[in-house]
Parts: structure tokens; C-alpha cells; sequence
């Protein structure tokens, strides 16, 4: 998967003003279902990466002794 197949996944500029908060705004912003699936399926894109990364760390630092 490449990065702006990711970006094109997870990344939507129409919600961008949805979200931006004025100076004087003193309410949180509110978390939906929609922003929770999104932070899950990011996070569980980075548990992938990172599991990878953990099984091709032994193959980067092998030292074989002969």
C-alpha cells in the first residue's frame, strides 16, 4: 500500500473545517462515531507497520557467527 493510498483513505479536506476551532470557542469538539473508526482503522494500519517492522528487525541485525 503506498502512502497517498493511505492519505486518500483516512484524509478528507472537507472535514477539516468541521473541526477548526475559533479563539474565543471554549466547547470541546465532538468525537463521533465517524472520527472513532477513523482513529481504530489508524491505529491499526500502524500496528501493522510496526508489526512488520518487529519481524524484519532479526534479519537486519543477524550476525552469524562462522
Amino acid at each position: 500500500m503506498k502512502a497517498r493510498d493511505l492519505l486518500t483513505e483516512f484524509y478528507d479536506p472537507s472535514h477539516d473545517e468541521i473541526m477548526k476551532a475559533d479563539y474565543d470557542d471554549t466547547r470541546r469538539p465532538r468525537l463521533t462515531l465517524s472520527h472513532i473508526h477513523k482513529m481504530r482503522k489508524s491505529r491499526d494500519a500502524e500496528r501493522v507497520d510496526k508489526k512488520e517492522y518487529l519481524d524484519f528487525l532479526p534479519s537486519m541485525y543477524d550476525q552469524t557467527q562462522e
